[in-house]
C-alpha cells in the first residue's frame, strides 16, 4: 500500500496527468477516422434504404433508434479498444521515461541500465504478443464451461498485462538475468503486486486512466527492491 500511495502521488503530477491523455487524445483520433471512414459508407446505406418507404412509418422508427444505438455503442467500444492498443504501444516508448522520472524524485542513489534499443523492444513485444495470442487459442475450448469459463479468459490477458508491463519496466533497472533471479526469489508476492495492478485495469472506464499509474507502482516495486538488494 506504501507503494501504490507513492504512485499515486506521483500520478497526480503534471508530467504523469499530461502523459495519460495522450493515449486518451491518440486514441480518440484514431477511433474518430477509422470509425468514420470504415462505418460512414454503411451508415449512409442504412438510412437511404430506411427512409425509401419500404416499411411502415413505425417500423422505420423502431429501426432508426435500435441502429443509433448500435451505433452508440460500438463508437464508444471502439474508443476504448483504439486507446487501450494506443497505451500498450506507446509503453514501450514512455516506460523508461517514467521509471527515470520515479528513479530520480524517490531513489537518487540507484543508477539505471541502459535498457534494449528500440527495435528490441518492439522484438520482444511483438513476440509477446504472438505467445499471447498461443496462450488465447489454447483457452478458448476452456471458456465453454459453465460459470468457470469466462474467468479462464481473465489468464490469457493477466499473462499479457504481467509480461508487458515487466518488459517495459523492468528493462532499465534490471538486466535479464536479475529480472529472471527476482521473480524466483520473490515469486508469489510479485505476481500478487501485479494482480492488484491488473484488477485495477479491468474496471470499465478505470481503464483508460490506470496504465501510467500501474507504470508507475511497478517502477516503486522493482526500485525498492534494487534498493533493499544493494543496502
Amino acid at each position: 500500500m506504501e507503494l501504490y500511495s507513492k504512485a499515486l502521488q506521483d500520478a497526480l503530477s503534471r508530467p504523469m496527468i499530461l502523459l495519460a491523455l495522450l493515449p486518451l487524445f491518440t486514441g480518440a483520433v484514431i477511433a474518430y477516422f477509422s470509425f468514420y471512414f470504415l462505418i460512414e459508407p454503411l451508415h449512409a446505406l442504412i438510412l437511404d434504404w430506411l427512409q425509401g418507404g419500404v416499411l411502415p412509418y413505425w417500423i422505420d422508427s423502431i429501426l432508426k433508434a435500435l441502429w443509433g444505438i448500435l451505433l452508440g455503442v460500438g463508437a464508444i467500444l471502439w474508443f476504448v479498444m483504439a486507446v487501450m492498443i494506443v497505451q500498450l504501444f506507446l509503453g514501450i516508448f514512455y516506460a523508461p521515461w517514467i521509471v527515470a522520472y520515479v528513479q530520480k524524485r524517490h531513489y537518487p542513489s540507484l543508477r539505471l541500465l541502459e535498457g534494449e534499443s528500440l527495435l528490441g523492444g518492439i522484438g520482444d513485444f511483438t513476440s509477446l504478443l504472438f505467445r499471447f495470442l498461443g496462450i488465447l487459442l489454447l483457452s478458448l475450448p476452456l471458456s465453454f464451461i459453465p460459470f468457470v469459463g469466462p474467468l479462464i479468459w481473465l489468464w490469457p490477458f493477466f499473462y499479457l498485462f504481467y509480461q508487458s508491463l515487466m518488459l517495459d519496466v523492468s528493462g532499465v533497472i534490471f538486466s535479464k538475468e536479475e529480472r529472471i533471479a527476482l521473480e524466483i526469489r520473490l515469486g508469489w508476492r510479485m505476481k500478487r503486486f501485479l494482480l492488484g495492478l491488473y484488477l485495477l485495469g479491468v474496471i470499465p472506464l478505470l481503464n483508460l486512466f490506470v496504465p501510467i499509474f500501474q507504470i508507475l507502482s511497478l517502477a516503486h516495486f522493482l526500485l525498492s527492491e534494487k534498493e533493499r538488494s544493494l543496502s
